[in-house]
């Protein structure tokens, strides 16, 4: 069984400097009918309703903007000091001169039956003086929801 995926490109970029969020617009596309991907461009939030068979899902994200490059995932704290490192422990990075894609693995097997919530931050950069942003999305995993 294959990897289920899910693409959120972002666009319209409104760029901020941290500590202030930049602001994108999201689509979302999905490669794989055994798991159901949403996103709410309201909430900048992106749930995941996998099969039970589903052991991981992968996330991409792209930017495709020359102005501004994805450098990274900051996840806040969820109680056990693990700030992403067990749910999410894969996460690539490719960049060029006109685009940028970020891949993470969500190891959904570690939710059990809990309905868990992960907010983060995607690193951005902006090319023409180095300054970093950040957008902040979130991931619902809903385990029970099939």
């Amino acid at each position: 069984m294959s990897t289920p995926t899910a693409t959120l490109t972002l666009s319209n970029v409104v760029f901020h400097t941290l500590p202030t969020f930049s602001t994108a617009t999201f689509s979302l596309t999905s490669s794989d009918p055994t798991a159901d991907f949403s996103f709410d461009n309201v909430g900048n939030t992106l749930t995941i309703q996998a099969a039970s068979t589903t052991a991981q899902v992968e996330i991409t994200f792209v930017l495709d903007d020359a102005n501004h490059i994805l450098t990274g995932l900051a996840f806040m704290p969820d109680g056990s000091a693990e700030v992403g490192r067990r749910a999410f422990p894969d996460i690539a990075v490719s960049r060029s001169t006109t685009c940028s894609t970020l891949v993470v693995t969500d190891d959904y097997s570690l939710n059990g039956t809990v309905a868990q919530t992960f907010p983060f931050v995607l690193l951005i950069q902006r090319v023409s003086d180095g300054h970093v942003g950040g957008i902040d999305p979130g991931i619902i995993n809903n385990p029970n929801e099939n």
